[in-house]
């Protein structure tokens, strides 16, 4: 997977979606960051699905993401004993990305959040999409769950004619049934009271007329 060409400065803004606040007591340290051992307080952590444990900043998800027995450029699991650097790194264009980027330019290395937006975008696409800047997308499927694109992108609608939202009629129907959209406020019948007995009290579904005027007021006889 190649290098992402956006500012990754959108990865540390991003990582308020993750922000999670264990219980404790006020003042005191509530549990400790799964990377590098400090306490971490009520201001509280980052907690990562698909990582265990909790995380302090950036360095520390990227340190969890790719250290021990994880490629050290997209974060896949190895079960090859370590002997050197290359043994971490699973393929040829990770081995490239690695020497080019982390320990090259520099432009990934640990704690840029280049990594870990790479990582994302491969685990947990719509949430990646939701960091990556909505300028990025345009032309893309408008389904945040679309699974029709290449390397966690939704599906791109270059082929379909200009005003064309969505991919296929199945991105469509899953868009119009997000949660995040919203709901149409239900239809709830009015109801009168019969206050004529106060002893007996009944409530009835009050029906408009099709027409102007009543005709018959026996409608409202209980």
């Amino acid at each position: 997977m190649k290098l992402a060409t956006y500012d990754s400065s959108g990865a540390a803004s991003g990582l308020e979606l993750f922000r999670y606040v264990p219980p404790g007591v006020e003042g005191s340290p509530r549990c400790q960051c799964a990377a590098c051992g400090d306490h971490i307080w009520s201001s509280g952590a980052y907690r990562v699905p698909g990582l265990a444990g909790l995380y302090c900043g950036m360095p520390c998800i990227e340190t969890g993401l790719f250290s021990l027995n994880h490629c050290r450029w997209c974060g896949r699991e190895m079960e090859k004993p370590y002997t050197s650097v290359e043994s971490r790194l699973c393929s040829e264009d990770c081995g490239a990305n690695y020497f080019a980027h982390v320990l090259g330019d520099g432009a990934a290395r640990l704690g840029s959040g280049k990594r870990f937006l790479l990582w994302l975008q491969r685990k947990q696409p719509a949430t990646y999409r939701e960091i990556v800047s909505s300028a990025t997308l345009e032309g893309f499927c408008k389904n945040p769950r679309c699974p029709n694109g290449e390397n966690g992108q939704p599906a791109s609608l270059v082929h379909l004619r200009a005003g064309t939202k969505y991919c296929c009629d199945a991105c469509r129907v899953q868009a119009q049934r997000s949660p995040d959209r919203q709901k149409s406020p239900s239809k709830t019948p009015v109801f009168i009271e019969d206050s004529r007995n106060s002893s007996r009290r009944k409530t009835f579904p009050l029906k408009l007329p099709k027409k102007r005027g009543w005709r018959n007021t026996s409608a409202f006889r209980g």
